[in-house]
C-alpha cells in the first residue's frame, strides 16, 4: 500500500521551521532515524506514528496520507477501470481483491477477466491467461445477473477465443468462432485467423466475403446515421464530409455498370449528398448530384437485381440483400426525402426520376 508517510513528516517538519536534529531531539529518537523516516528508508513504529501524530496534531491517518477506500462495488469497478485504462498494474492486484469480495457478480467476474486478458497481450502470461478463461466459463453461468445488452453467451465466447488465440491455441480459438458464428458476427476474425494466422487463405475466402458484404453495409447505415445526426446538429458541413465519403466509397467499390443492390444503395447515398451540398450552397452541385441519383435509381429499377456485384467479392457467393427503405429504389430516395422534410427536394426527384429514359 502506497502512502505519504516520508514526505508528510518532511512538509510537517518544514512548516513547524524544524530541522530533523530538532525533531529528533523532541520526539527522543536520532537524527538518523528522522533522515530514514523522511526517505522512505525505513517506517516508524506504531507507539512512535502515534507520537508524531501527536507532535504535529494530527492523526495517524493524515500522518500516513490513508484515504479510506469506498469498497462497494460499483465505486471498486469504476476504479479498477481506470486502473486499466492508465496501464497501471495496480489493477491486477485490485481486480485480486474484489473477486475475493465479491466472487459471485457477474460484473465483477467478467470485468477482472477483462482486465486479466488486457494485461497479458504483450507477455502471454499463461497464470493470468487460464484465469481469464475460468472466469469466462464463470461469467456464462452468471449471466442471468448481466444488464448489459453488449454482453451474451456468444460475445463471452469471442473473448474465450481470443484467449485461446493469446495462449498459442489458434486452432481452438477459430473452432470456438465457428461453433458460436451467430449471424455471422465472426465472419471476420475467422477469416483473418484463416488466411493470416493459419495460412489457409482458401477456406477464409467464403468468410471474407460475407464479412466484406457486412462492411459495405455497415458503411451505408453509418454515412446514412451520420448526415441524419449533423442535420439535427446543423453540422451541415461535417454532413457533406460524410456523404462525399460514401459517394467516393460506392462509386469505387462497384465492379462494373452491371445493374445490382449497390445502385440502390449508392442513389440514396447520392440523395443525402444532394441534400448536403443544397444546405452548403452549392446549388449547382447538388442539381448535378440529385440527376446522377436519378440515373444510378432507374437502373436498378429497371432491372431490380439484389445481388451484390463488388469488388473483391467472389461472383461464386451467392449474396443477396434487401433493406426496409422500400422495394425499389425509387420508393427508398422518397423515404429519405421525407425524412429529411426536403419537400422541394422531393418534387424535383419525382420530375428527375420520371424524365429519366
Amino acid at each position: 500500500m502506497k502512502t505519504d508517510l516520508a514526505e508528510n513528516i518532511r512538509k510537517y517538519r518544514k512548516e513547524r521551521g524544524l530541522t530533523q536534529e530538532r525533531l529528533a531531539e523532541a520526539l527522543g529518537v536520532t537524527p538518523g532515524a528522522v533522515y530514514k523516516w523522511e526517505s522512505g528508508l525505513s517506517v516508524p513504529e506504531l507507539d512512535m506514528l502515534v507520537d508524531i501524530a501527536d507532535f504535529f496534531d494530527t492523526s495517524v491517518d493524515s500522518l500516513i496520507g490513508y484515504r479510506l477506500k469506498d469498497n462497494r462495488l460499483d465505486p471498486m469497478l469504476e476504479r479498477l477501470g481506470k486502473l486499466t485504462q492508465d496501464g497501471d498494474p495496480e489493477a491486477l492486484s485490485e481486480a485480486e481483491k474484489i473477486l475475493a469480495k465479491y466472487p459471485h457478480s457477474f460484473k465483477v467476474v467478467y470485468c477482472c477477466a477483462s482486465v486479466y486478458i488486457c494485461y497479458s497481450i504483450e507477455d502471454r502470461n499463461k497464470e493470468r491467461l487460464h484465469k481469464a478463461l475460468d472466469l469466462l466459463a464463470q461469467a456464462r453461468n452468471l449471466l442471468p445477473q448481466n444488464t448489459d445488452p453488449r454482453i451474451n453467451e456468444t460475445s463471452i465466447f469471442g473473448a474465450e477465443s481470443s484467449v485461446h488465440y493469446l495462449l498459442g491455441e489458434t486452432e481452438k480459438c477459430v473452432d470456438i468462432l465457428k461453433e458460436h458464428n451467430v449471424g455471422g458476427i465472426f465472419n471476420r476474425h475467422i477469416a483473418t485467423y484463416m488466411a493470416i494466422i493459419l495460412n489457409r487463405p482458401e477456406e477464409a475466402a467464403e468468410p471474407l466475403a460475407d464479412s466484406f458484404t457486412e462492411g459495405i453495409i455497415d458503411v451505408l447505415s453509418s454515412v446514412m446515421g451520420y448526415v441524419f445526426l449533423y442535420k439535427a446538429h446543423r453540422d451541415y458541413r461535417s454532413a457533406l464530409e460524410v456523404a462525399s465519403f460514401g459517394d467516393r466509397f460506392f462509386a469505387d467499390i462497384k465492379k462494373d455498370n452491371t445493374p445490382d443492390y449497390l445502385d440502390k444503395c449508392h442513389a440514396g447515398l447520392l440523395i443525402l449528398l444532394s441534400y448536403a451540398q443544397k444546405k452548403n450552397g452549392m446549388k449547382k452541385e447538388s442539381e448535378e448530384t440529385l440527376s446522377k441519383a436519378a440515373v444510378t435509381a432507374k437502373r436498378f429499377d429497371r432491372n431490380p437485381n439484389h445481388s451484390l456485384n463488388a469488388r473483391f467479392i467472389d461472383t461464386k457467393y451467392d449474396i443477396t440483400l434487401y433493406d426496409i427503405l422500400g422495394a425499389t429504389a425509387d420508393e427508398g430516395v422518397t423515404k429519405l426525402l421525407e425524412q429529411l422534410g426536403e419537400e422541394e427536394m422531393l418534387r424535383q426527384w419525382k420530375e428527375l426520376y420520371n424524365n429519366e429514359q
